[in-house]
């Protein structure tokens, strides 16, 4: 059990997953990032160019402190997202 904010929270007890090939990515889409409660999607570029705007992002998964509510699945559009139980929990 990890400690947050005094409260205690399971470790990883949810997986969250993102098929690449189905996700429009945050700059068309972003649904998932924007609705999350658990803050668990950020964003990053795929690439960086010095001194040019990156249009070509993409949204990654820091699963820690997914409680599995489901939202995200269920705003996304193309069903690029799936939950799943993590290692070790019950």
């Amino acid at each position: 059990m990890g400690r947050l904010r005094g409260l205690m929270v399971p470790e990883r007890t949810v997986r969250v997953r993102i098929n690449r090939e189905e996700c429009e990515g945050p700059l068309r889409c972003g649904r998932c990032l924007r609705r999350c409660p658990a803050a668990v999607f950020i964003t990053f570029p795929r690439a960086r160019e010095k001194g040019k705007i990156c249009e070509d992002w993409e949204i990654a998964v820091d699963d820690t402190f997914c409680w599995g509510c489901g939202l995200c699945v269920r705003v996304c559009p193309r069903g690029a997202i799936t939950l799943s139980a993590s290692e070790g929990s019950t």
